[in-house]
């Protein structure tokens, strides 16, 4: 586990604040879209979004090969 127990309810917290901020903005971009695009380039916009963000996590060094945890 890379959370330490007393920080579980913290980590979980900003988890929940970034996903709760980030539905509403991620709608909002896809109506803006939308009305100015086609369905189609809406649809690739995302999946571009979500293969940058692929790669990104493939590739990040720190999400690969975190740093071993201490014991307390």
């Amino acid at each position: 586990e890379a959370t330490p127990d007393h920080l579980l309810g913290r980590a979980e917290a900003a988890r929940m604040m970034i996903v709760r901020t980030a539905a509403p903005i991620g709608s909002m971009l896809a109506g803006e879209l939308l009305s100015a695009t086609s369905s189609r380039a809406t649809v690739a916009v995302f999946l571009a979004l979500n293969v940058l963000l692929a790669v990104y996590a493939t590739t990040a060094r720190a999400l690969r090969a975190p740093p071993p945890l201490e014991e307390p």
